[in-house]
């Protein structure tokens, strides 16, 4: 992955380099990207390849990072929401 990502361009680091200059941008980015892909850890993990690949600072991941945690618990707060009508009966609960 690293690799591949060292291939980007200029182009393509510049983009992400200016998108995670400001640390909110940074958060929405994380948040973003883990409630598409479900996956907080693939998104950290390619946030690491990001750095080792020297297209990210480590001061502009570090709230990448910190909205793909915060995306884990909005994702997960959002599915829970669904069943918030969903009752069981007393009778269902008794083997």
């Amino acid at each position: 992955m690293i690799a591949s990502l060292q291939h980007l361009g200029k182009d393509a680091a510049d983009i992400i380099l200016l998108a995670t200059s400001n640390p909110f941008t940074g958060l929405f980015i994380g948040l973003l990207v883990t409630a598409l892909m479900q996956s907080s850890s693939a998104t950290t993990a390619m946030t690491v390849a990001l750095i080792a690949s020297g297209s990210i600072s480590l001061h502009g991941a570090v709230p990448i990072i910190m909205g793909a945690n915060v995306g884990t618990t909005i994702t997960s707060t959002i599915v829970s929401l669904g069943f918030i009508t969903k009752k069981k009966n007393s009778d269902e609960l008794l083997p």
